[in-house]
Parts: structure tokens; C-alpha cells; sequence
């Protein structure tokens, strides 16, 4: 069990229900980005990346998510997890990605379907930008509900309470929406009763808050329950209740729903079907971040995935391999989490590539040079006689050399104090290792 679980198991023992307010809206923070339309399957990125990262980072630092500077752009994670398709990506894969190599701003990158970000400055400053953790919990019962509303709450007050908004799947086709009826509160609002049960892929949401006055007649008896068994299954659960819903922000942009948003009944958790949809996800980030000590490179090749980089110590047999090329194995170990636990569902926890077989940067429709930076900071000791990296290529069909490459050394106030640059550079790499290694 890791902290966030620890903290927010804490956070739910320590706020009674009667402490929390009958309503809370983080959409109109200034800390919550604007309501955008997504482009290709990337809702995942634009949750989790876009609204919830951006919100935390906003939040922590006390700066502005209408600023294109202080938005995180979703592209830079889904062009690494696509394939190099129009191909939905994992909640988890992208803030998996923020832990190992950050995310840039939308203001330093605005990129295209399929392009990977080119210059080791951005590099740099994304890497400013990290996910310290992550949770998924299960919302269908009364003590998940109520651990979604104390986070939420808690993300409406001051930066030292530690909240945080919330990440939940559903199926958009087949889903039941209505508007709310006139004398009814929050009137003309639209509702989701339910989501869609047996069609469609899931589509992830960002939930922002909560309203335990909006509800709807299930059994129409012309009255709001929460205390009576309307599902006839001899019990009261969050599955009976008609009073209590959730604020949802969709990335289908301001035409859809209201101004973008709409309720969605709680019972829709309990009642659901689709199981991915009875998790919610949280996130927490590092108010501030330097790395310490970095690689930067230049390479080129005709296929994404068929290059293998790592990197090390000399005097150390066992070398780091940065996340996006980590495949062929496990990036991390499984989690000790609930069996169903979406977490379980990334790519990296499996050992898949997520680079599909195209170059690593086009230019004039030509395979062109790209400079990237990887942040080694915690995997590579940083006081070494010297480094040395390690690269091949999966086939000889594929057509790769690099450039330059050198090892950054950081002050904690992120002042460059040291610069190692490989030797022998530039060279091809075939499926042959080629070893390179700093003075």
C-alpha cells in the first residue's frame, strides 16, 4: 500500500460527512484549464495530462491554467503511446511517462499527430513538470464515494489540503442523458442517468465536482431517496440512491453538454456494467522539480521502436533504460493493487512497445535528426569516473546512427555545473551493441 493510498484513506477517516459542503465546482478555478475539444483518440492524455496535471501543477505553484505556458500538453505522452496511430493510449501510461521524463507545456509544445518533440531545451524544461504519484480507487460504495468527495473538496482549498480532482471511464454510446425539469434543482442542466451499458469503447472524463442536491426519480414515486431499496435486492447502496451526482468536464469542447460539462448520477457507479467505469483516479505532483542529471542525444532512425537505449556508470554491469524505450520487458513490477485495478492495464507494466515503426522525426517527408533528453536523475549515479551508453537496433533493416550525446551534471537549483560528451560520435548503430563512453 503505497502513501497516496495511506493519505487518502486518512483524508476519508479525518472529514466527516457532515464537514463536507452540499457543493463543490473546480471547474471555475483558476487552476482548472479551459474546457478544450480533444483531437484523435487522446482523451486519456487530455484527463490526465491536460485537466488533472495541469490543474495539481497550477494549484501547487499558485500560478494560471489559462496561461498556453502553464497547460501541459497531452500530445507529447500520446505520440509516445500510440503506435504511431490513431490508437486510444492508458490513463496510467501517460503519468507513468511524467514520472520518468515530464511533460512540456503546451507553449513549447503545440505538435502534430505522430511528432515527437525535437530539442533538448524543451526537454529540459518538461522535465520541471512531474507526477509524483498516482491512485485508483473504487468509487461504487458508499466509503468510495465519499473518499471522491473529500479529495474534490479538499482540491477547492488551500494548496496544503491535499486533494486533487478525479479521472473516471465511461461508455459515451448508449449513454442516458436528460435535462434537468423546470422547480427541479439546478433546472435544464444536463444529466447523465447512466452511461452506456454493452456498446463502445470507454471514454475517460475529468470530475471536478460534486452536487448532493441534483438527483432524479429511478422508481417515480415522485420523490428523491437515498433510503430506500429501489433495486429490490434486500439492501440499501450507493445503487439506491436518486439524490447525489458528480460534476463531469468532457474533452469534446464547449458545444457539447454545458459549456462542455454535465451531472452524472452516483448510482451510475454502483449500477454499471462496464467495470473499468467503478474506478476513479487521482494524481499528486511535485510543486518543484530539478533534474540533477540528464542525457541529452541526437540520433536518427527509419523505425521508433527499433532502437534500444541505455545508459550508465562505467563501473556498473547494469545500465538504465530510458521509459519510452523500455520494451521487451516489464518496466515496472506489478502493483499491489485490487485485482481489477486499471493501473494494471499499462503497456510499460507489461512490457509493450508503445513507438509503432515510424522515423523518429520527418522532415520534407524525409527521415530527419532528432535531439531528445532524458532525465537519469535517481537511476545513474551522479559522481562517476564516467558514462557509457549503450545502443543497437532490433533488425538491420533499420537505419539508424547517432549524433551526439552527452551527460548534463545539475546543481539542485538547476545551474548546468558539468557537460560529458560521448566519444566517437557520430555512428551508425546496427543490431551489433555499439558502446560509447565519456572521458
Amino acid at each position: 500500500m503505497n502513501n497516496v493510498w495511506l493519505l487518502c484513506l486518512w483524508l476519508v477517516a479525518s472529514v466527516s460527512a457532515s464537514e463536507l459542503p452540499l457543493r463543490v465546482d473546480n471547474s471555475q478555478s483558476d487552476f482548472f484549464p479551459p474546457v478544450v475539444r480533444q483531437t484523435f483518440e487522446s482523451c486519456a492524455q487530455q484527463v490526465g495530462l491536460y485537466a488533472m496535471t495541469s490543474f495539481a501543477l497550477n494549484r501547487a505553484r499558485s500560478t494560471s491554467a489559462q496561461r498556453p505556458d502553464n497547460q501541459l500538453a497531452p500530445r507529447f505522452a500520446w505520440n509516445f503511446l500510440n503506435q504511431g496511430k490513431n490508437r486510444g493510449s492508458e490513463l496510467v501510461e501517460g503519468w507513468q511517462l511524467m514520472q520518468a521524463m515530464g511533460c512540456p507545456s503546451i507553449a513549447d509544445a503545440t505538435l502534430a499527430q505522430n511528432e515527437w518533440l525535437n530539442g533538448y531545451p524543451k526537454y529540459l524544461k518538461a522535465m520541471q513538470h512531474r507526477v509524483r504519484s498516482f491512485e485508483f480507487f473504487e468509487i461504487d460504495s458508499k466509503e468510495g464515494v465519499r473518499q471522491a468527495k473529500v479529495l474534490l473538496h479538499a482540491a477547492s482549498q488551500s494548496k496544503r489540503a491535499q486533494g486533487g480532482l478525479l479521472a473516471i471511464e465511461g461508455r459515451l454510446e448508449g449513454a442516458t442523458m436528460i435535462t434537468i425539469p423546470k422547480e427541479s434543482h439546478e433546472a435544464g442542466k444536463n444529466l447523465v442517468l447512466g452511461w452506456g451499458q454493452d456498446q463502445g469503447p470507454g471514454h475517460l472524463m475529468t470530475y471536478v465536482g460534486y452536487d448532493d442536491a441534483v438527483g432524479h426519480d429511478v422508481n417515480g414515486d415522485g420523490r428523491l431517496s437515498n433510503d430506500l431499496d429501489i433495486t429490490g435486492d434486500g439492501k440499501v447502496t450507493v445503487a439506491d440512491w436518486e439524490r447525489g451526482a458528480f460534476l463531469a468536464v468532457n474533452s469534446f469542447g464547449t458545444e457539447w453538454g454545458d459549456q462542455g460539462k454535465c451531472y452524472v448520477m452516483v448510482r451510475e457507479f454502483a449500477v454499471t456494467n462496464f467495470r473499468r467505469g467503478r474506478w476513479a483516479a487521482t494524481v499528486r505532483v511535485w510543486p518543484q522539480y530539478h533534474p540533477q542529471l540528464t542525457l541529452k542525444i541526437a540520433f536518427k532512425t527509419s523505425n521508433r521502436s527499433g532502437v534500444h537505449l541505455s545508459v550508465g556508470a562505467k563501473s556498473c554491469s547494469e545500465l538504465h533504460t530510458p521509459l519510452i524505450f523500455s520494451h521487451g520487458m516489464a518496466a515496472f513490477a506489478l502493483p499491489e493493487t485490487l485485482p481489477e485495478s486499471p493501473e494494471k492495464y499499462s503497456g510499460y507494466l507489461l512490457g509493450k512497445s508503445r513507438l509503432g515503426n515510424l522515423p523518429a522525426r520527418v522532415k520534407d517527408g524525409q527521415s530527419a535528426a532528432i535531439e531528445m533528453g532524458f532525465d537519469l536523475s535517481g537511476q545513474v549515479p551522479l559522481q562517476e569516473y564516467g558514462y557509457q551508453l549503450r545502443l543497437k537496433t532490433t533488425t538491420a533493416e533499420v537505419d539508424a546512427a547517432v549524433l551526439s550525446a552527452s551527460i548534463r551534471h545539475y546543481l539542485p537549483n538547476g545551474r548546468l555545473i558539468e557537460e560529458r560528451a560521448f566519444l566517437d560520435l557520430p555512428a551508425s548503430i546496427g543490431p551489433k551493441p555499439l558502446t560509447l563512453f565519456t572521458p
